[in-house]
């Protein structure tokens, strides 16, 4: 799929393992719990997307633009994420662990990194410069029927 528009549609554990949905508009979709391992998001808009408990093995993110995003939980291992837009993300326990070309920069314009699992390079730097990214935010996100808890 090359500029689909597919915003705000419901893809609530959607299996798109290995889709090619560079460009595509997912602007405010919700995607809880969706397989996105080995997917091609270049130049994506998932700006207000709900990509809670997302899996994100492995995806080409560069130039994706996640605004706003609430990234809750989502696994990041091995995604490239150059050049990928942030801003106010929601990252509460993500698993950013191995993720690629991902900076300092980058995360310091997220919204918060509450129990997030960082590279410890990038954590301590986080813990000296930007601890309020760190803190728990006021704001609870979790629902009832979450597979899994944020601690």
């Amino acid at each position: 799929m090359f500029r689909a528009f597919l915003a705000r549609s419901i893809l609530r554990n959607a299996d798109l393992e290995g889709a090619r949905l560079r460009k595509v508009n997912l602007q405010d979709a919700d995607m809880r719990g969706a397989n996105l391992q080995n997917t091609d998001l270049r130049g994506a808009n998932l700006k207000g997307a709900d990509l809670r408990e997302v899996e994100l093995m492995n995806a080409d993110l560069t130039g994706a633009q996640l605004q706003n995003a609430n990234l809750g939980m989502a696994i990041f291992q091995n995604a490239d994420l150059s050049e990928v837009n942030l801003q106010n993300a929601d990252m509460r326990c993500a698993n950013l662990i191995g993720a690629e070309n991902l900076s300092f920069e980058t995360l310091a314009k997220v919204k918060t990194l509450y129990n997030a699992q960082l590279d410890a390079i990038i954590k301590e730097q986080i813990a000296r410069e930007l601890t309020h990214l760190l803190e728990e935010p006021e704001t609870l996100w979790v629902e009832s029927n979450a597979r899994k808890k944020c601690p």
